[in-house]
């Protein structure tokens, strides 16, 4: 698993002419996975509970948060991975800092549900809204480490 996603990470890394970091990319390719999650479990709960927008995305966001958690300590931070009650404290970590993204997600989310009506581009307008901030603050804060670019050479 490793393999494939080191050669996938290579590729996006190759296709932004290397000007994103490895760590950057890596983190992005786990967000884009968290948030096909995120629109297979708000789908999943649109379809089959009678809550509103907003409650079936704050599940559905939080559950994706968390298979973020998981997968960037696994796959981008791996070489400051956290295990056992580092990893537990690393998530609640991770939860608490991630509450300021949660809340920008659902409040650009649900404000532009609201203008819109339209629940796709709702969702991903709120998971855009906080990807930066969260690749910052996660970074720095979770796994670490001292500097917090988006860019090699910038």
């Amino acid at each position: 698993m490793f393999y494939i996603w080191e050669k996938i990470n290579r590729l996006f890394y190759l296709a932004c002419f290397k000007l994103c970091s490895k760590e950057f990319i890596s983190f992005g390719l786990v967000g884009l996975s968290g948030v096909l999650f995120q629109f297979l479990l708000f789908f999943l709960l649109d379809n089959f509970l009678n809550f509103n927008f907003t409650l079936n995305n704050l599940i559905s966001i939080l559950l994706g948060t968390l298979w973020g958690y998981y997968f960037n300590n696994l796959l981008t931070f791996k070489n400051k991975n956290l295990r056992g009650i580092n990893f537990i404290k690393g998530m609640i970590k991770f939860l608490i800092v991630s509450s300021i993204t949660i809340f920008i997600n659902i409040f650009a989310s649900t404000v532009f549900f609201n203008f819109s009506n339209q629940k796709i581009f709702s969702i991903l307008f709120g998971v855009v809204s906080g990807f930066f901030f969260n690749f910052c603050i996660c970074r720095k804060l979770i796994w670490k480490d001292k500097k917090t670019t988006f860019f090699h050479n910038l």
